[in-house]
């Protein structure tokens, strides 16, 4: 995320990604969000943002770690 960042910088980072509350994110596995991910894809594409799908590949499907 930051090339050249001390590692206080990433666990410092680390720590904020971690603390969602802060910031008014709520992480969860894109996979279990295919559907909604795909409805937005089918959208880009009724308004014209997307020629055609994308690849079901950019829907990262492994856990978060």
């Amino acid at each position: 995320m930051a090339p050249g960042a001390s590692a206080e910088d990433v666990k410092s980072m680390a720590t904020l990604i971690r603390s969602n509350e802060r910031l008014a994110m709520s992480l969860v596995p894109a996979n279990d969000v295919r559907n909604e991910i795909e409805a937005v894809y089918k959208a880009g594409i009724d308004v014209g943002y997307f020629p055609a799908l994308p690849s079901s590949a950019t829907v990262y499907g492994k856990p978060i770690p």
